[in-house]
């Protein structure tokens, strides 16, 4: 994880001469969900898409991924995943 900041003002400035009607995606295809505070100056971004959870031995043979989303995927009316490993078993 990069320790250089991106601040709202970031954002706001980065923002500041689009047009307020026009569409935001994100690469990935990843959705927005909202901006929730978790500190007294930390807001985060969240997504629909749940985080993958990646092990340590996963991390260390693949260092330049940093995160992985996954779409929950309904197998049946009664099971849905939301939470999925990603390992190099």
């Amino acid at each position: 994880m990069s320790d250089q900041k991106f601040t709202v003002g970031d954002l706001q400035y980065q923002l500041r001469n689009l047009n307020p009607e026009d569409e935001l995606q994100f690469d990935g295809g990843v959705t927005f969900n909202r901006i929730k505070r978790r500190g007294d100056d930390l807001q985060v971004l969240e997504f629909c898409e749940p985080q993958a959870y990646l092990d340590e031995e996963f991390r260390k043979n693949n260092p330049h991924i940093q995160v992985a989303f996954v779409r929950a995927v309904a197998f049946d009316e009664d099971e849905m995943v939301q939470e999925v490993d990603v390992s190099i078993r």
